[in-house]
């Protein structure tokens, strides 16, 4: 065929399928010479120069669905080879679909697996959450069940328990101080209220309300001991005790506290013996005055008839050692834990006729603890009591 271009038949045949390879041959003057059955319309190469992103001798066109490869033939022939793009990027459509389907089927799957895992692990502890939701003050008893508790909250389910315990002493303990303060203001306000409307009930003589005023100012003395006690805890509940610092000798406080109970020891026949040492501190003396005075005290009440009391006084280390010990009659091992609280009485009569509200020892401890030091009671029925004060001395205090 006159400006034919002679191709063996096993190559033309290569080009035939219409999804396959194809082929356009141009002559020198850019007419095409031949093409292979189902080849697309392709522009003359030398009239489309190759763009410079793209290799040498390729190029795409119609945004890539064909691919062509640019050869130069004899005669100066050109000879482009090319092959559409369709199939391949049909497979990566549907390749695509396939990555987007599975994703979210991995997505799914794993959106719901931890769904289940958060069950599982927000389970016990929405358990505890309803647990701790129900206990008020009307119900401090309850507790949170360890033995369904899972086990990885085991821990943190005792740690609650022991923290609602204490939640519930307190609050007892609160009930009981609000209680016992009540009661022990509501004699002298009795007396109180029943002289002056007696008083006011009919004209009186002067030496009446003489007396009417009288009664009502014992119970107002009676009051005011525990009134100034009880605000004088309240301070300490708020750590807000006001200590005037300064340095004091807790020998001379020793003996100025000894001197003002030997009337009552006198009157109860108890000797009171001093072994002390130079002690010398920083602190308030008068807040160290009512500490010594209300252990020397309760050691004279509490004790026996022509028995005795013990005070030592020494210095270990950085710290000031008293120690209060009488021969009386001792307290029993289960009332020597609650011996600071408030209110408490080892013998309820014996303390309500020595005028004593139970509060001294609670008052003691709250002086001690501002002091940044310590107190503690052992005792022996029969035997009895010693009170053992630890004061820091120096910058231990300061510091």
């Amino acid at each position: 065929m006159e400006g034919g271009v002679g191709l063996p038949e096993s190559v033309v045949r290569r080009f035939e399928d219409d999804r396959g390879p194809y082929f356009v041959i141009w002559r020198r003057d850019g007419m095409v010479a031949r093409t292979s059955d189902g080849a697309p319309e392709a522009p003359y190469p030398g009239r489309v120069p190759t763009p410079p992103q793209k290799p040498e001798g390729l190029r795409f066109r119609d945004q890539g669905v064909f691919r062509e490869a640019i050869v130069a033939g004899p005669g100066g022939m050109q000879i482009v080879v090319g092959q559409s793009t369709e199939a391949d990027r049909g497979a990566m459509r549907q390749l695509v679909g396939i990555l987007v389907a599975v994703g979210l089927s991995v997505l799914t799957v794993g959106l719901f697996a931890g769904w289940v895992l958060a069950n599982q692990i927000v389970r016990p502890v929405r358990s505890i959450q309803r647990a701790a939701e129900a206990i008020s003050e009307t119900s401090l008893e309850r507790r949170i069940d360890v033995a369904t508790t899972h086990e990885e909250l085991v821990g943190l389910a005792r740690v609650l328990n022991s923290v609602f315990a204490r939640l519930q002493a307190a609050f007892e303990r609160q009930m009981r101080f609000t209680a016992d303060a009540s009661h022990e203001l509501r004699t002298p306000l009795a007396v109180i209220h029943t002289e002056v409307e007696y008083a006011l009930s009919r004209q009186r003589s002067e030496e009446e309300y003489r007396a009417a005023l009288e009664t009502c100012l014992r119970a107002a003395k009676r009051m005011r001991p525990l009134v100034d006690s009880l605000l004088t805890l309240a301070r300490a509940d708020a750590g807000a005790i006001a200590l005037r610092l300064e340095k004091c000798d807790l020998a001379g406080i020793v003996r100025e506290c000894a001197e003002l109970v030997q009337p009552l020891a006198a009157e109860r026949e108890v000797r009171v013996d001093l072994d002390l040492q130079p002690a010398e501190l920083t602190g308030d003396s008068f807040r160290l005055t009512q500490v010594v005075a209300n252990l020397l005290t309760n050691a004279i009440l509490y004790n026996r008839g022509q028995g005795g009391v013990r005070v030592d006084l020494r210095r270990e280390a950085r710290e000031i050692v008293l120690t209060v010990n009488d021969r009386g009659v001792g307290i029993a091992a289960e009332h020597l834990p609650r011996v600071f609280d408030r209110f408490f009485r080892v013998d309820e009569s014996r303390s309500r006729g020595s005028g004593g509200a139970g509060l001294g020892l609670s008052i003691c401890r709250s002086i001690v603890e501002a002091h940044r030091g310590t107190i503690d009671a052992t005792s022996q029925v029969g035997v009895g009591t010693t009170f053992t004060v630890r004061l820091p001395v120096g910058d231990a205090f300061t510091s």
